[in-house]
């Protein structure tokens, strides 16, 4: 206002001075009415997240008529809303036209997922260490994609798509959710944490039962068959997105409709309807869509770029749908991350019945059934496992094993520069582990030698690189004893020998409550690799941080360590 005022305020002596004063304020009200506007705007920071959605979760697509995407900033939640149905709004968040999104939060202390108290607004101020998400979905549709439902809004209508690969009545396939049970914490091999504080062995108690009830405590994994029919048209099989959330799409067209695994929100691992991708399939490249022949069986899953959950929970689930089906059926698996390399290198033969797919790639199932493995059930914090069994028997099966005498005790060297992802060991406390346990194997007259692994290896030419997934296999596949931090390393404990005259002994270094000051490394309090493998036969033992210790520059008491050789060594 100022910058127009004075530019049409000289002294007014004739009517043109008049005119270009009266067409400055003009100007001037403009932009301050466009100032105020953009001061209004609905960017502000700590508004409360609300939804006007009776029916949030129905799958109706009716709901909601506001939503919003939320981050953090210094413990609170910062605000951005607007209308959903809007082309502006979708932009505004960075999201599709044609998709939606949701939020929520996941709380670590209460292993609660607290979605809908955001939602509506009840929550402003989270704990320093929950986790904020966003995440797109389809129960929400803008306008021009709304649908009829009927009453229980489990089947919708769509014309048919030109190329017939969806369409019609759509109809979703939900599998009954098996209720948890704590009878799978009755097993032999239970890990066992070596601490003098009682509250601190009370709390990992009752760390370690949740966690494996949540995460094992409802059983095997599900399937479901799409069998093909005379009045089959096609099946289909589609991987869309792929992180810490994944999402596929698998269905058959049958007549004058569609059938599909419907796996909603909050599961990490979805299976979503394929009319909510009618632009995608419509708009398919010749190069996107695979015919394959014969019987196959697919699945997606959790983390597929990570070397560590790859081992802790991916092979496990592919190692039960393995299990149901006969040995001619082929595998639909997503090309990305380990995986490939993993089976080509470690089991050839298995990697040869695998059809891999990228993102967005359609699988099209002729002359055979499609079955695929999923969990109706889901948990944000971790999918459900329950496959455990399958993955002892499928490393069993793995033919590479070294005598007594060939055997090694490994300690995970987790250092600065080698690693960089926290519970960073102090390099000089390091050093005194590694004395000790060379002291203790001397002592107790243990025949195996010792190896510092940091997963690299010398090229022969004083450079080092990153260790195959072959090498770690066969390095893990020869310890009796693997000794280091939480962390990725530590995953390839899956490896060792679970037929050996000994139980393999792993001592796992952890966070623990006296640690609640570093909030990074209190994210990973009694985190640890036993719950992932329940049940699997390992002599297990848990060290947890000292007091002084920060995500960066950690210590353990080298006393209690000293009792736990002894122990396991005697």
């Amino acid at each position: 206002c100022r910058l127009f005022l004075r530019w049409s305020s000289p002294p007014i002596s004739t009517m043109m001075d008049e005119e270009r004063r009266r067409r400055g304020l003009g100007l001037a009200l403009l932009f301050a009415t466009i100032g105020s506007l953009t001061f209004l705007s609905p960017t502000t920071h700590n508004t409360p997240l609300h939804t006007d959605d009776p029916g949030r979760g129905t799958g109706t697509g009716q709901q909601p008529q506001i939503v919003a995407r939320r981050l953090r900033d210094g413990g609170r939640i910062l605000g951005l809303q607007d209308d959903v149905q809007s082309d502006r709004g979708r932009r505004q968040l960075g999201l599709s036209l044609s998709r939606a999104f949701e939020v929520f939060f996941f709380d670590p202390k209460t292993m609660e997922l607290r979605e809908e108290a955001i939602a509506h607004g009840q929550v402003d101020v989270l704990p320093e260490d929950a986790d904020v998400l966003v995440s797109t979905h389809s129960k929400f549709q803008s306008e021009d994609s709304k649908i009829e439902s009927n009453e229980d809004n489990k089947v919708d209508f769509m014309p048919m798509q030109p190329n017939g690969m969806a369409g019609g009545v759509y109809k979703s396939i939900q599998l009954a959710i098996p209720e948890e049970t704590p009878s799978v914490l009755d097993i032999e091999y239970k890990p066992t944490l070596h601490d003098a504080n009682e509250t601190n062995l009370q709390a990992y108690t009752d760390f370690i039962d949740l966690l494996v009830v949540k995460m094992h405590g409802s059983g095997e994994p599900q399937t479901y068959t799409f069998e093909n029919t005379p009045e089959t048209s096609g099946i289909y099989f589609v991987m869309w997105t792929f992180g810490p959330k994944c999402t596929a799409s698998a269905w058959r067209v049958e007549g004058d409709g569609t059938e599909f695994v419907d796996v909603p929100r909050p599961n990490p691992i979805r299976y979503e309807n394929p009319k909510d991708y009618e632009m995608e399939l419509n708009e398919l490249d010749d190069n996107m869509l695979v015919i394959v022949k014969g019987d196959h069986a697919a699945w997606q899953g959790w983390h597929p770029y990570s070397y560590g959950h790859t081992l802790d929970y991916r092979i496990s689930q592919i190692m039960h749908l393995k299990a149901q089906v006969h040995d001619e059926c082929r595998f639909l698996l997503l090309d990305v991350g380990p995986l490939p390399e993993i089976f080509a290198s470690i089991d050839p033969d298995f990697f040869s019945r695998i059809t891999w797919l990228r993102t967005g790639q359609v699988a099209k199932v002729i002359e055979g059934n499609l079955i695929v493995g999923f969990r109706q059930d889901s948990w944000y914090a971790y999918p459900k496992f329950g496959a455990n069994a399958y993955l002892q028997n499928w490393v069993n099966s793995l033919p590479f094993r070294v005598q007594k005498s060939e055997k090694i005790v490994i300690y995970q060297n987790r250092v600065f520069p080698q690693a960089s992802h926290g519970r960073l060991m102090n390099a000089q406390h390091s050093q005194y582990i590694i004395s000790l346990i060379k002291r203790k194997m001397e002592e107790l007259c243990r025949p195996e030698r010792l190896v510092i692994f940091d997963g690299k290896i010398s090229n022969g030419d004083d450079n080092m690189r990153t260790m195959t997934p072959s090498e770690q296999f066969e390095l893990f596949r020869t310890a009796s004893t693997v000794i280091g931090s939480h962390g990725t390393g530590l995953s390839n404990v899956l490896w060792m020998d679970l037929q050996a005259d000994e139980k393999p002994k792993v001592v796992e270094f952890t966070a623990g409550p006296q640690n609640i000051n570093d909030r990074n490394l209190n994210k990973f309090q009694f985190r640890n690799y036993i719950r992932n493998y329940w049940g699997m036969p390992y002599d297990y033992h848990h060290i947890l941080f000292t007091e002084n210790s920060t995500d960066s520059n950690t210590f353990i008491n080298l006393e209690t360590l000293s009792d736990v050789l002894d122990e396991l060594w005697s």
